[in-house]
């Protein structure tokens, strides 16, 4: 072969090796995205297989997967759960969730990820306690507790318009109670307290109080 034309350039299977280590960089970059993915949405399963063993299905939840991740209303109310699972967490776009008249003790902290809520219902349980991460439900407005064991509440509750307590074990209010300044209505009816919280004369906007103790709202007009 004549040497004064050269057809192969120096560097060109270097190149090419270059080129092709980048094809499979972006392709195993592909691979990963869809397996994460694949595995991010893994929960979805989980949830329809848990539902279709509960036998829930209603109007509000339709058991495919594009409605689930898109679900915004769901009605688990009495249907005897005992626990709530953690990819509960995973149905961020929930605005509404009906958890009562169940047999649940605990909720999971993955709660505290439903931040778009602004509906929680959960009367007629076994709740003994609630989860911190409750406070990062920022949105949360009604929050119903009544008919429960709960001996205390997180002080990290925030941000309410209506708080139901009543039929539980609390034998304190917790001062917190006195920086909800949305609250309107508030149900302490039937604990163990002994004297009046003074935290709830903070509570300028409170309109309906369910009480054993004498009250005036503070926002009365004379």
């Amino acid at each position: 072969m004549s040497n004064d034309k050269q057809l192969i350039p120096k560097d060109s299977t270097g190149l090419a090796l270059h080129k092709s280590q980048s094809l499979f960089d972006i392709t195993d970059k592909i691979l990963a995205t869809k397996t994460s993915t694949a595995k991010d949405e893994g929960w979805v399963d989980e949830f329809i297989t848990w539902a279709k063993t509960l036998r829930i299905s209603n109007k509000h939840l339709m058991l495919d997967k594009q409605s689930i991740l898109e679900i915004t209303i769901l009605d688990l109310s009495n249907n005897q759960l005992t626990e709530v699972p953690t990819f509960i967490g995973n149905l961020v776009n929930l605005r509404v969730l009906k958890l009562h008249e169940n047999k649940l003790k605990t909720l999971p902290e993955s709660i505290g990820n439903l931040t778009k809520l602004t509906r929680l219902s959960l009367f007629r349980n076994q709740l003994t306690k609630l989860p911190v991460s409750i406070g990062n439900l920022t949105n949360l407005e009604y929050l119903g507790l009544s008919t429960n064991q709960l001996k205390e509440i997180p002080e990290s509750i925030c941000n309410l318009d209506h708080l139901n307590l009543s039929y539980n074990q609390l034998s304190t209010v917790h001062q917190s109670i006195g920086n909800l300044s949305k609250l309107t209505s508030l149900g302490i009816w039937h604990n163990n307290l002994t004297t009046f919280p003074d935290c709830i004369k903070n509570l300028s906007n409170l309109e309906n109080l369910c009480s054993e103790f004498e009250w005036e709202p503070t926002n009365q007009n004379p």
